[in-house]
């Protein structure tokens, strides 16, 4: 796969992390997009411990339990994608400072 040819985070316009140092191809995009998964996981479990979930109607059916999993997901997911709380942010800030740190110990 070509580097550039696709990007999992092309749609991502929130991610724009310009203070973070910076990682190279691959391993970038990787750290971009775990840091984006993470808080949108993250944002799911709030939405859930909310109560969102209890007011999509759940009430211990299987059915709608999972529904309303796949709908927390999706709005995590949105939330995310449109600037989130900036976690995914920092935590690309913090891969990406230890991937330097790491590159320049192995060069010495």
């Amino acid at each position: 796969m070509e580097i550039g040819a696709y990007s999992p985070l092309s749609n991502q316009s929130a991610i724009k992390m310009p203070n973070a140092p910076e990682a190279t191809g691959h391993q970038d995009v990787l750290m971009k997009e775990t840091a984006r998964k993470f808080e949108a996981a993250f944002i799911k479990q709030m939405l859930d411990y909310s109560g969102m979930s209890d007011a999509l109607g759940t009430e211990g059916n299987a059915t709608t339990e999972s529904f309303a999993s796949f709908v927390l997901e999706k709005v995590a997911d949105d939330m995310v994608a449109q600037g989130g709380f900036g976690l995914a942010d920092q935590i690309y800030q913090q891969l990406a400072a230890y991937q330097e740190a790491s590159a320049t110990t192995e060069r010495v």
